[in-house]
């Protein structure tokens, strides 16, 4: 409603991406969505501002991240909304250095950093701090080429004067965004045994064979609610399987 997308398949993989953060931690694997501006004025911020609503336990949207907030947001399970990458890459090169090197281990199951902490007693300890967790990166410019290929690329587009959308307005949808947020958290809760059965079955799919092995890694979990949606839909719908599985191929430039 509130997004212009040339392309329909895109709010499409969203929308799953959004329901896996309800059920990832049963995932090896979960993607990160990097939504990519070529310009300013696409819609980037508004899409991570309803991304924030709409995800489990999400942040608000961060700029300036550092890396120790990074992996401590991470642990307790929330789901990252990084903006503004580019800018920390010229800002500070360690600390972008850092945070790439936990983007590059955050987006599997047991993906940890080990860090020393000082207890009360004034004693230090190394502490391994999980930064498994979805996460939604946005920026202008490339990402480390580690970081890119652990993604799933957004292209936004400014639309034109005759491409209309709805203005999305907060303080008059909050009833509407609560409700979904209530109703996608409970299909998460009845759902997620369903959906891992699927997931845990998927040796390999068929039309994602010509792909590389760490893009099936995180298309899998997509496949695995696209499938499990499919079977829930009434006799004469269309499902949503074959949408993902196209995008899936063009994203990986098959």
């Amino acid at each position: 409603k509130h997004l212009y997308y040339k392309d329909k398949r895109y709010p499409l993989l969203i929308a799953t991406w959004v329901l896996g953060t309800y059920v990832y931690p049963s995932f090896k694997y979960y993607g990160y969505l990097w939504v990519n501006s070529p310009a300013r004025r696409c819609g980037k911020s508004l899409l991570l501002d309803i991304l924030t609503h709409l995800c489990f336990n999400a942040t608000s949207r961060l700029s300036n991240v550092t890396e120790a907030s990074i992996f401590r947001l991470a642990d307790t399970g929330k789901t990252l909304i990084i903006d503004e990458l580019e800018n920390l890459r010229g800002e500070d090169k360690d600390k972008y250095g850092a945070v790439m090197s936990i983007l590059n281990a955050g987006f599997q199951s047991d993906g940890k950093v080990p860090r020393v902490e000082k207890s009360k007693k004034g004693e230090f300890r190394v502490v391994d701090f999980n930064v498994f967790c979805p996460k939604v990166l946005a920026g202008i410019n490339r990402l480390a080429d580690t970081v890119e290929d652990r993604c799933f690329k957004i292209p936004m587009t400014r639309k034109t004067k005759n491409e209309k959308v709805q203005r999305f307005n907060f303080k008059r949808q909050a009833g509407e965004i609560e409700e979904l947020r209530e109703q996608i958290h409970a299909w998460g809760q009845s759902k997620e045994g369903h959906i891992i059965e699927i997931y845990n079955a998927i040796d390999e799919v068929e039309k994602l064979a010509s792909l590389d092995d760490r893009f099936k890694d995180i298309s899998e979990p997509l496949v695995a609610i696209a499938c499990y949606a499919d079977a829930e839909i009434d006799r004469g719908e269309v499902g949503i399987l074959p949408d993902i599985i196209s995008l899936l191929l063009d994203m990986a430039g098959k």
